[in-house]
């Protein structure tokens, strides 16, 4: 008899809000938090990504992670699969594969991991506690969040769920289940 445990999706914004464009990760966050969401989707803002978290990675079917870019122009919202490390080289430089390696590593299991970025302009230090993205930035969070709440929608549509099958298509994402695959990987 097989079981269809439902995982939780996990979505993780990360960076600093007091280093300016550094808190796009939070701000999406911020925002999906202020909408009505499925009950299977946990939301969680961080400073950076810790070596605890790969608990998490184990235990979700779907991570999202959320994180500004200093690289990629501001505003620019970029999609990437990402893969567990070969091996895990934590310090204080955890990045999302070696999370992804240590889930495996010590729990057993990975879901899924997905990242979106956002370019950033500005990563200076702000006033104290005002934490200020640059226009850009700011249109691209609420543009992020938008489409991850269009996509939420799915999330608890448990007919639709199938525990043994891997996502489809050009993203191999957070969770095993088709709908949710076709939700993430659709549009960007």
């Amino acid at each position: 008899m097989t079981s269809s445990v439902i995982r939780p999706v996990l979505c993780l914004g990360f960076g600093n809000p007091s280093r300016g464009d550094d808190g796009a990760g939070p701000a999406v966050i911020d925002a999906l938090s202020r909408h009505e969401l499925p009950s299977r989707l946990e939301l969680l803002a961080a400073h950076q990504l810790l070596p605890e978290f790969s608990e998490r990675f184990a235990d979700s079917d779907w991570v999202v992670l959320l994180d500004a870019d200093a690289r990629q122009p501001a505003g620019v919202i970029t999609r990437i699969r990402v893969r567990p490390a070969e091996t895990c080289v934590g310090g204080h430089r955890w990045t999302a594969a070696s999370l992804a390696f240590l889930a495996m590593e010590l729990h057993g299991r990975c879901g899924s991991v997905i990242a979106y970025t956002i370019g950033g302009a500005d990563f200076s230090a702000t006033e104290p506690w005002k934490f200020t993205l640059t226009p850009r930035v700011a249109e691209a969070v609420d543009r992020l969040a938008a489409r991850l709440i269009k996509r939420a929608a799915i999330v608890d549509d448990e007919t639709r769920y199938h525990p043994n099958r891997r996502p489809r298509g050009r993203l191999a994402t957070a969770d095993g289940s088709s709908a949710l695959s076709s939700a993430f990987q659709s549009g960007g």
